[in-house]
């Protein structure tokens, strides 16, 4: 299926997840491409996760995306 922006890839592919109802439960992650995974945007569903796992560095809190006026991410 194709979708006319970002946002509504990320609507959709919600859509087919039981958990994402629930905020808490919500585990998305954000990379810039295959090749650099080494920084990570994550939901803070798996915030939890992240924090107790020494090989990872949290360096910011949560914070909402943000989409241009076509809906794409920045």
């Amino acid at each position: 299926m194709v979708m006319d922006n970002d946002r509504e890839a990320i609507q959709l592919a919600l859509c087919c997840c039981s958990e994402a109802e629930d905020q808490a439960r919500k585990k998305l992650i954000r990379i810039p491409d295959t090749a650099h995974i080494e920084y990570m945007e994550i939901s803070e569903g798996l915030l939890p996760q992240a924090l107790a796992d020494p090989r990872i560095e949290v360096q910011e809190g949560p914070f909402d995306w943000s989409f241009d006026a076509g809906g794409n991410l920045f």
